[in-house]
């Protein structure tokens, strides 16, 4: 691609990375230690010498990344390396049963050690670790924390669908009830089972979108394998449900503690507790539960695997159907259970003109069906999973909204920490931050076309005609409203350092939070969650935005880019500047494209006329286009400062953190905008006069600051000590 080989020649150029070249990415070893001025570079150019798959790109940078933290970017490649290495580590079936077995059956303690406690958590139990007795480790089950443990828990149950506040009725869209399926034991055509479909959705039943890989280009499930896995899983899903309404009673929410960002208490699977909402309190007293639960309880040791062992043996499903005869009341259950499987709800071919118009109807619509169900992946390989374009976007869609159960398509292994579903999951973690840098490439920055777009993220499909639409879908996403925060975040742009008295810059040097924090004096709402929705709106037109812009009055499209000095000669309380802080280069210039056009807005919401304007990027996964590529200093004197971004940068990114540092060390005011909110989303700040900043900030006379640029941007883990070296020039 020429975007790529623009930035190595033209921004990387001078970047030494000579004896990298032939050195595959599992040799790098020591050699990804050096000066941390140019490491960030020196990854940057590594990652762009070999092929230009964004995959392989972020593969690469992060074999070259001397910085990774605990959560780095994960991306295909690495999680096959992962997969063999958990192969060829993994232990006998028997021996790590009994290793799990192991951690559940032992001692638990009955109350709180003393002392400074450190915590990790795991899926099944919050560990506390003494630090004057780092050996012993303490372990409560999270089902069961003892009382001062949960302290900051709330009600949080599985979200209602809308199809329970809703009826729906969409022409092209039907539903495979869950009974055809198991009568059936197979998905069957479309055309054959459409006087089974329902139409339309109703208030107390569950509508269930399944995901899944075609086996063969005609048949999605050819020896009806999805099927039994299917209904086995949701069977098992629908006993787990009556299960926990039992013990836990019908209407007892679940609880949620939001410091361990964890369920706590008596919890079943997400699938279960979304069919407790929708279906159970929907359809079942108190009474009707315990009556039910009498016909499941027998079912425990058989749905004890989600039914894994049984779907492999129960060739046409008849198993399941006798043991439905004699349980009225969980077969009454199943009946409000609702699928949406491609083949069975959409024309396949040969079609007729009608049903053809029908079929584009539904491929329209897919969004539509997600967001009126709850999406399950129905997953055997999540790498070739991945790949499909179709399968991608469906699990994005899902990820993007209220996320998305697995049901298991197979027993393979798959990363290093356990199943292939847990693979998955950790792969769709950053998928989305991938995807969205390759959007911003082809709608932002114009540098390749939709289908080279889909190319290079690898992503293909059977009918060459469906991209286009799988492209404008993955468009529709918009910008993840998620954080990935790691070390390893090449931070580039401008980086805005405050001057105050007129003569002093401040520089921070530390991104730590400040104890207590600053109480905010006002707020107000600005509504611009349309700049995370507006990449496809002028392809390739805003290339050429600065990330520094001045005005001596108010910044428009006009100003220009000056790196020297201090920007705007007006100051007191008619001189704002404001920052946008991106995710990536391309996400900081869209951003900024939409400040550009609405910076009348801003201004009367902040009270004061936008002097100058800085972007910031720091990118956990630095595979798209750098517009600029290059992080830069500037020392900015202005009355009032806003920052914009999405509200989790506010909570979570270092580089935030710093800003917010200097601006309370210097006590500048400032403003937040949170672009995702709906209301409330401009926060005030006055930063109190007793504050000095010790140990955040070092105050530089400015006559002895240096603004200083970095080839290739800098670690963010880097930034504080080059601030220091350079900026600061070693004040302290």
């Amino acid at each position: 691609m020429a975007d790529v080989d623009e930035f190595v020649r033209d921004v990387l150029g001078p970047v030494d990375v000579e004896q990298w070249r032939n050195v595959a990415p599992t040799e790098l070893g020591s050699l990804r230690h050096g000066e941390p001025a140019h490491a960030a570079a020196r990854a940057l150019k590594y990652a762009r010498l070999a092929g230009t798959s964004y995959d392989e790109i972020g593969y690469r940078s992060l074999a070259a990344t001397p910085t990774a933290g605990h959560v780095p970017l994960q991306t295909f490649t690495q999680a096959r390396f992962d997969a063999v290495r958990a192969r060829h580590r993994a232990l006998p079936p028997q021996l790590a049963t009994l290793l799990e077995q192991s951690v559940a059956l032992r001692h638990r303690p009955l109350a709180m050690p003393d002392g400074r406690l450190s915590y990790t958590r795991d899926d099944q139990a919050l560990h506390l670790v003494r630090h004057d007795e780092p050996e012993v480790v303490w372990s409560f089950p999270l089902a069961g924390l003892p009382d001062v443990l949960l302290d900051g828990t709330g009600d949080r149950d599985a979200p209602q669908l809308v199809t329970q506040q809703y009826r729906v009725d969409l022409p092209g869209m039907y539903w495979l009830p869950l009974p055809a399926l198991i009568r059936a034991a197979a998905f069957p055509r479309m055309q054959q089972c459409r006087g089974e479909l329902v139409p339309h959705t109703e208030p107390g039943n569950f509508y269930c979108f399944l995901s899944h890989r075609w086996l063969t280009p005609t048949m999605p499930d050819p020896d009806g394998r999805q099927a039994r896995l299917v209904a086995w899983q949701l069977f098992a899903a629908v006993c787990e449900a009556v299960h926990v309404a039992h013990r836990r009673g019908l209407h007892t929410p679940r609880r949620y503690h939001a410091a361990l960002g964890s369920v706590v208490g008596l919890a079943g699977s997400e699938l279960a507790e979304s069919l407790i909402v929708n279906v159970l309190r929907h359809r079942l007293d108190a009474d009707g539960v315990a009556a039910v639960h009498a016909e499941v309880e027998a079912l425990q040791e058989i749905t004890a695997d989600r039914g894994l062992r049984a779907a492999r043996d129960d060739a046409d499903l008849a198993r399941l159907r006798a043991m439905l005869t004699d349980r009225p009341l969980l077969r009454s259950l199943l009946d409000r259970v609702h699928l949406w499987y491609d083949y069975s709800c959409l024309p396949q071919e040969p079609r007729t003109p009608a049903e053809q118009e029908e079929f584009e109807q539904g491929l329209r619509r897919l969004a539509v069906l997600q967001v009126l169900g709850r999406t399950a992946v129905l997953l055997d390989d999540a790498d070739d999973y991945l790949t499909r374009a179709w399968c991608t976007l469906e699990v994005l869609t899902a990820h993007a909204s209220s996320g998305f159960d697995v049901l298991v398509g197979s027993h393979r292994t798959g990363a290093a920490s356990g199943s292939t579903e847990d693979h998955l999951v950790k792969l769709v973690q950053d998928r989305p931050h991938v995807v969205w840098r390759a959007v911003l490439d082809t709608e932002v920055f114009g540098v390749q076309t939709p289908a080279e777009c889909l190319a290079r993220l690898d992503l293909a499909a059977t009918r060459a005609a469906d991209l286009p639409i799988v492209y404008s879908g993955l468009l529709d996403l918009g910008a993840p409203t998620a954080v990935h925060i790691d070390g390893s975040e090449v931070v580039t742009g401008t980086f805005p350092l405050p001057v105050v008295g007129g003569d002093t810059i401040v520089v921070p040097v530390s991104s730590s939070r400040p104890p207590g924090g600053v109480p905010p004096t006002s707020t107000s709402t600005l509504d611009w969650t349309g700049a995370l929705r507006s990449a496809g709106t002028s392809r390739g037109s805003r290339q050429a935005i600065a990330s520094f812009l001045r005005s001596d009055g108010s910044v428009r499209r006009h100003s220009s880019e000056n790196q020297r000095g201090f920007p705007g000669s007006r100051t007191g309380v008619e001189s704002c500047h404001a920052v946008v802080i991106g995710s990536c280069e391309g996400e900081a210039v869209l951003l900024t494209d939409w400040v550009l056009d609405h910076v009348g807005e801003l201004e009367t919401a902040v009270g004061a006329p936008v002097t100058s304007l800085s972007w910031l990027a720091s990118d956990v996964a630095p595979v798209g286009h750098f517009a600029r590529g290059v992080l830069a200093t500037a020392a900015v004197d202005a009355a009032q400062w806003v920052l914009i971004s999405i509200a989790t940068r506010f909570e979570r990114c270092q580089m935030t953190n710093f800003l917010v540092n200097a601006l309370l060390a210097g006590q500048v005011p400032f403003a937040t905008v949170s672009l995702d909110q709906l209301e409330d989303n401009v926060v005030h700040y006055a930063p109190p006069h007793e504050r000095d900043g010790s140990g955040e900030v070092v105050r530089v006379p400015a006559q002895h600051a240096r603004m200083a640029a970095w080839r290739g941007g800098l670690f963010r883990d880097h930034v504080a000590g080059e601030f220091q070296r350079v900026v600061a020039g070693g004040h302290r």
